[in-house]
């Protein structure tokens, strides 16, 4: 559902009188009538979003465990709780927070706000009965996203790229492509990477656990050389959900290692899986990256080299041992030719 059509349908569902709301199907119920509560709310992009649902009147059914109350968005579940138990829907991921206050107020928290959170959600009774509804904008400020890199050589780098992610969409119906100066580097097709089913292709890495949570289709690349210097554009699809073409612009600049600066290179949130990050340090939960590189092949013969060379010069050089044996071989000779002269008198 994009923003216009929730626009949309926030000025229809205003425009009806309360009483026509009340006499449809969804409040017939045994329990009195409950005219539902209707807001907007609007949050920018990595803050967090509390929605509300009052349920006073029916906190005594609920804490028997005689009804369950849900919050859900478009279709798709965030959480219900049964008077026990709070039960999470998995589109949200650890994102999502709930609680019931003593007034009887059913609240459910999101944090961080990723893009895909705008949507239409609604408290409902027992399922039946919409006791709240909540349109909700998600924007995002001109400079949230990082606009400029500068870093070193053989430094990595995490190129921000937010996108709307459908909560019903799989991976494998979200396409992305990172160009640099207009050549694609990096391709997710359908969900499938250029080097399946390794998500590493050369020194660049897309985590798969983080598209669909957060909707980050950020770029990793590793070691980077001057030549990753460029313009990064990062555009994608999703078959679930209409999607802006264009969703981040980045200037990379990568500079020799005598000077040092970075300009806004984190991001607007925190998760668990670092911007430093490389195939052999830092394990992704997904996948066990193969590194094609050959020039990473090319450091660990340097380093192997080097190695050698420090041993080289703690030990000595190597003693070349064919030729001491040969000269040792030659002097044995030379003792006992002369011992043979002098037994026979002639020395």
């Amino acid at each position: 559902m994009t923003q216009n059509t929730l626009n949309n349908f926030a000025f229809i569902l205003s425009s009806i009188p309360v009483s026509i709301l009340s006499s449809h199907s969804l409040y017939s119920h045994s329990a009195a009538l409950v005219n539902p509560v209707f807001k907007q709310e609007t949050v920018k992009l990595g803050d967090k979003l509390e929605l509300n649902c009052s349920v006073t009147e029916y906190i005594h059914l609920v804490e028997h465990g005689l009804v369950n109350i849900t919050w859900e968005a478009t279709g798709k579940d965030v959480v219900s709780y049964d008077g026990s138990n709070f039960y999470f829907g998995t589109a949200f991921g650890p994102r999502v927070s709930a609680h019931v206050d003593s007034a009887g107020v059913f609240s459910v928290t999101l944090e961080p706000v990723v893009m895909s959170d705008a949507d239409m959600y609604e408290c409902f009774l027992e399922g039946k009965r919409i006791l709240a509804i909540v349109i909700v904008t998600v924007v995002s400020d001109p400079d949230t996203h990082v606009k400029s890199i500068v870093i070193n050589e053989l430094d990595d780098v995490r190129l921000p790229c937010l996108g709307r992610i459908s909560k019903s969409a799989t991976l494998d119906k979200v396409t992305v492509y990172w160009k640099r100066n207009d050549t694609v580097i990096y391709s997710l097709i359908d969900g499938r990477p250029p080097n399946h089913p390794s998500f590493w292709y050369n020194n660049a890495f897309m985590n798969p656990d983080i598209i669909q949570i957060y909707g980050d289709l950020s770029l990793l690349i590793i070691n980077v050389s001057q030549k990753d210097s460029g313009i990064y554009k990062c555009s994608y699809s999703n078959k679930n959900l209409a999607a802006d073409e264009n969703a981040g612009i980045v200037t990379l600049t990568v500079l020799g290692h005598s000077t040092t600066e970075e300009v806004d290179e984190l991001m607007w949130y925190n998760i668990s899986t670092n911007t430093s990050s490389s195939p052999s340090t830092t394990p992704y939960p997904t996948t066990n990256p193969t590194p094609i590189s050959t020039e990473r092949e090319s450091v660990e013969g340097e380093f192997i080299h080097t190695l050698n060379a420090r041993a080289e010069e703690e030990i000595g050089p190597q003693v070349p041992w064919v030729l001491i044996g040969i000269i040792t071989g030659v002097l044995i000779l030379t003792a006992l030719i002369l011992a043979l002269l002098v037994a026979m008198g002639k020395i």
